[in-house]
């Protein structure tokens, strides 16, 4: 049971970094479109462009936990220094990032680099909260169960 909790812990913490990114665009795309149109358009324009950052962040996200963050959540020891969010936050900040801009650097075309300016501060959030979200709910997931006590 304790390797299915800790599992569903890590899933927990990249749905909510997912969830963080997905919003924050969905705010913005709100924002932007709130000086042009009416509230019910900038609202309709903030959804959809959530719903398209939410399937691209999605699929970064479910590749990278299947790849890397599953396996460092269920093997990082407890005594390590990154369950500190202070410290998982802006690592999990920075690889987010690096996840994304080294093959978008690596592989875009020139015309293909402006998209750096959306999607790395996306994966930065996305791994960040992710991170950030799995050092404060280590000692949930992490927890083993408790034996009865024996009265007798």
């Amino acid at each position: 049971m304790s390797l299915l909790k800790r599992i569903f812990g890590s899933i927990v913490s990249v749905a909510a970094g997912w969830l963080a990114c997905t919003g924050a665009w969905a705010v913005i795309a709100a924002i932007l479109t709130l000086g042009e149109e009416g509230v019910a358009t900038a609202l309709f324009v903030g959804l959809g462009f959530a719903f398209y950052v939410g399937l691209v962040c999605g699929a970064f996200a479910f590749a990278t936990w299947l790849l890397a963050f599953v396996w460092l959540y269920l093997f990082l020891p407890a005594s390590s220094s990154l369950w500190s969010w202070r410290r998982a936050a802006p690592v999990g900040a920075l690889v987010g990032a690096a996840i994304v801009a080294v093959p978008l650097l690596l592989f875009a075309r020139e015309d293909g680099l402006g998209s750096l300016i959306v999607f790395v501060p996306s994966a930065a959030l996305t791994g960040g909260v992710a991170a950030a979200c799995a050092a404060l709910t280590r000692r949930f997931f992490h927890a083993s169960p408790q034996p009865a006590a024996f009265a007798g």
